[in-house]
């Protein structure tokens, strides 16, 4: 019984692919030039080839379409889901980055772009959108709410707060102050 109990506790194992990221990866591939809504029980038979579960697999589905990078359609009792054109964008842009990775190394300026904002709690899922643009806009966390890329993102990021209808944050390029604190930080260990 002791054994019974440990293993109610634990946290059910996770096996393959999670599938959100799955099911993305699989549209982005081989259907984001398609402008088609795919029904969704052969997305489900699509999951299930990964050994996703037809619960999974909704539930993916209905996530993705909540934080808007999947379209839904109806025709009768049929649903049907497709990717709508800032998702497409999105995969395009991934692809871009990663096929001219390493080919050319940008010139620095020496300046940082920086956002700083402040989400409250309660809006939870609009600071993870803005986390997730930021991190397509190659901007780095510095801390929880301070952004950094070496780019001159300004305006890019400035349009990225105006369409989350974000307020509380600031935008700004700055340099870093030679022999500052960043410089003195180094690993410590006891000897």
């Amino acid at each position: 019984m002791g054994k019974d109990l440990l293993k109610a506790e634990l946290p059910r194992a996770q096996n393959g692919a999670e599938p959100q990221l799955l099911l993305t990866s699989l549209l982005g591939d081989f259907w984001y030039w398609r402008d088609e809504h795919i029904p969704a029980t052969a997305l489900v038979r699509l999951l299930a080839d990964f050994d996703v579960t037809s619960d999974g697999a909704r539930a993916a589905m209905r996530r993705l379409v909540a934080r808007g990078l999947l379209d839904t359609s109806r025709s009768g009792r049929t649903t049907a889901y497709g990717i709508p054109a800032r998702t497409s964008e999105v995969i395009v842009e991934r692809a871009h980055r990663m096929l001219t990775f390493g080919t050319t190394a940008p010139e620095w300026d020496g300046r940082w772009t920086v956002v700083a904002f402040s989400v409250p709690e309660q809006a939870r899922g609009l600071r993870t959108a803005l986390r997730s643009r930021l991190r397509l806009l190659r901007f780095a966390a510095l801390y929880d709410g301070v952004w950094v890329s070496p780019h001159d993102l300004g305006a890019d990021a400035q349009a990225l707060l105006r369409e989350l209808g974000i307020e509380t944050a600031t935008v700004l390029r700055s340099a870093a102050v030679p022999g500052g604190r960043g410089r003195a930080i180094r690993s410590r260990r006891s000897t």
